[in-house]
């Protein structure tokens, strides 16, 4: 028999394999994990851990190019964060998947509201690795829109080297704004 400690390591387990196999653009086996992981957490009442999935599973979408999709279950998840008491760490990653959804879409100060948020957030929160997914998603804006990003590039890159990260997820937005249109 297997006893629920266990139940709930296959189900985190699932819910991280998910989050890989989606920044490694395969969706379909992605979905399926995420679900998975979630209907466990869902069953076990594990309702942090069914948030956090709600926000990888926001994410997968925002890098399916699924922007409408992502921003309304961000916006539904971000509504049922805010009723549950210490659920405030998932916080910089719904913003900054909101952010990337709404630059999707082109509304780049609406983006460039949450990505700062998510950044403020990050920053509360000791989180380095979500500050450089926030100051990346910051500097792709900042490119969308034409503006100079050396200042935030540099201070992502020198927390990359700190942590010893190569790499980010790429996230799939239009070329320019004239794809927009």
């Amino acid at each position: 028999m297997v006893d629920r400690d266990e139940v709930v390591r296959i189900a985190d387990a699932a819910g991280y394999y998910g989050r890989l196999l989606a920044r490694l653009g395969r969706f379909d086996e992605a979905r399926s994990l995420l679900a998975e992981a979630h209907e466990q957490h869902a069953r076990d009442g594990e309702r942090g851990e069914v948030l956090e999935t709600e926000a990888r599973i926001a994410e997968s979408l925002v890098f399916q190019g699924a922007a409408g999709d992502a921003l309304d279950r961000v916006d539904a998840t971000l509504a049922k964060a805010g009723t549950f008491e210490g659920i405030f760490v998932l916080v910089p990653t719904l913003q900054r998947v909101r952010g990337l959804a709404l630059m999707q879409l082109g509304r780049f100060e609406e983006a460039r509201e949450a990505l700062t948020e998510s950044l403020r957030q990050a920053r509360l929160d000791s989180a380095d690795y979500e500050v450089v997914l926030a100051l990346d998603s910051l500097v792709a804006l900042g490119r969308l829109s034409g503006e100079s990003t050396k200042t935030i590039e540099r201070e992502r890159d020198a927390i990359l080297r700190r942590l010893g990260v190569v790499a980010t997820p790429e996230i799939p937005l239009p070329l320019d704004v004239d794809e927009l249109s």
